[in-house]
């Protein structure tokens, strides 16, 4: 068995048993606001695609059933980028007035749905909530 091999132990006073000391002796773990720190340099990704998100929403025309235009589809980036970001980072996303937000939307679905219009309804709940998760995406990728 050679010294690379996993399975090697080296017996005390040694020199594998040496370097292997000195390298874990210099290997110190950062703080919490280190670590915290890190993490959010390694948001760009998320931020440009936030950023794309926001360039986009001069060209909002609606061009597609649903009121959906090209801006959509960058604001739908920034969001997958908000997410993936806070999910591969193990990030904490915090929002805003979500309780009254969601008995709002609740509200809102429970009295479409009960209207002479549901699929309208529907649709104005589910634009509402792709709003809600534009603004959640914009304020987590944005604070520091």
């Amino acid at each position: 068995m050679n010294a690379l091999s996993p399975l090697y132990h080296p017996g005390p006073g040694s020199a594998g048993l040496a370097i292997r000391d000195a390298v874990t002796a210099g290997a110190v773990r950062p703080s919490p606001a280190e670590a915290v720190r890190r993490t959010r340099e390694r948001s760009g990704v998320a931020r440009a695609a936030v950023a794309v998100g926001l360039a986009g929403l001069p060209i909002l025309r609606p061009t597609v059933a649903g009121n959906l235009g090209p801006a959509d589809g960058a604001i739908l980036l920034g969001v997958g980028g908000a997410l993936l970001w806070a999910g591969s980072t193990k990030q904490i996303v915090k929002g805003a007035y979500l309780l009254p937000l969601t008995l709002t939307l609740l509200a809102g679905l429970v009295s479409g749905l009960a209207g002479a219009d549901p699929g309208g309804a529907l649709l104005a709940v589910s634009q509402d909530v792709y709003l809600v998760l534009w603004a959640l995406a914009c304020l987590n990728v944005s604070r520091d």
